[in-house]
Parts: structure tokens; C-alpha cells; sequence
């Protein structure tokens, strides 16, 4: 009895740990398709999430107006006959949504109270990051990340677009695949 006192703790610790880190560690998510178990599982934990497909079939959407995080798919199978094989494109976090919005923690180290001038700084000081000057305004900054996200991408980067419409806080962050 006294090892179960011991153990259950341990045990309920360890799981949130793990579910909380499954929802903000966004970028390994790229890359993979939407059958997969890191993605079902993501959408199963993090969610809820209402799902859409293009007519024709050439993009899907997953989108949580709750949590304020909207995840992008397209098919990568050529053949039209064959079934589809979606890989993830982009994702996009907003923190003011009708029904909530993003409250995770942003990647690359990025908070949402951030004003411009913090977030221009915040870009310079990251790591396996491209930027130019004139990417870096009041309203809008973005950034190209070369680092490693996950090995099934092969060397691809990733698009990071942030939009401040006051200037004073982030309002989104949409990452794409280049």
C-alpha cells in the first residue's frame, strides 16, 4: 500500500508531463502524414479538432477554434486513382479566436506579450535562422528556420510568419514547409 502511495504520484506526474509536452512540441509534427500515430495522437490530446477536405481531395484540415491551432495537410500522392497520402504543410497558431485561442507556449521561445521590438530582437538572437531587415516590421515579422525539425524531411525549411496587428502583442504564428 505505501509503494502504491509512492508510485501513483510518480506516475500521474510523469503523465502530464507528457501530455503537456505533446501539444507544444509542434515542429515534429512536420513532415508527418496524418495516419500517423504522432499526428492521431497530437489530434486526440490537443483537440477537439473539426476536420475538412478540398473537393477533389488535394488538401485536408484539421482546425480547433478552442485551442486556436489549425493544422494543414496535402496530398503528396500523385495518382488520383490511388488513395491519399497527406503530409503535413503548415500549421498556424492564433491566440484570440471566437471560442478561445492559443495558450501554449509559441515555438522558437516566442511569448505572446512580445511587442515588435521584442520579437525583432527575439529573431536576431535564434539559432539556424534567416532572416532580411525588411522581413522584420511593426505588424509583421518572418524568418526561415533551417534547423532540424525531424529527420523524414530531408533537409527541407520551414516558413515562421508572426503577426502583431497592434504591435504589442503576437496575435498568430503560421508555419509552413518550403
Amino acid at each position: 500500500m505505501i509503494l502504491l502511495r509512492l508510485i501513483l504520484p510518480l506516475l500521474l506526474l510523469s503523465a502530464t508531463l507528457s501530455f503537456q509536452s505533446n501539444c507544444t512540441d509542434l515542429l515534429t509534427l512536420f513532415g508527418e502524414r496524418d495516419i500517423s500515430a504522432k499526428v492521431q495522437t497530437f489530434l486526440r490530446e490537443c483537440g477537439p479538432f473539426e476536420e475538412s477536405v478540398t473537393i477533389g481531395g488535394d488538401s485536408k484540415t484539421y482546425i480547433s477554434e478552442e485551442k486556436g491551432i489549425q493544422l494543414m495537410f496535402v496530398n503528396r500522392e500523385l495518382k488520383s486513382t490511388s488513395l491519399p497520402k497527406y503530409e503535413l504543410l503548415s500549421i498556424e497558431l492564433t491566440a484570440f479566436t471566437d471560442k478561445g485561442g492559443y495558450k501554449e507556449e509559441f515555438p522558437f521561445g516566442l511569448k505572446m506579450g512580445m511587442d515588435h521590438k521584442m520579437v525583432k530582437e527575439h529573431i536576431k538572437q535564434l539559432k539556424d535562422v534567416y532572416y532580411e531587415k525588411k522581413n522584420l516590421s511593426k505588424k509583421s515579422s518572418s524568418f526561415t528556420y533551417t534547423g532540424l525539425m525531424n529527420p523524414n524531411l530531408h533537409n527541407r525549411q520551414l516558413r515562421v510568419m508572426i503577426t502583431q496587428f497592434d504591435g504589442n502583442s503576437i496575435t498568430a504564428i503560421r508555419m509552413r514547409l518550403k
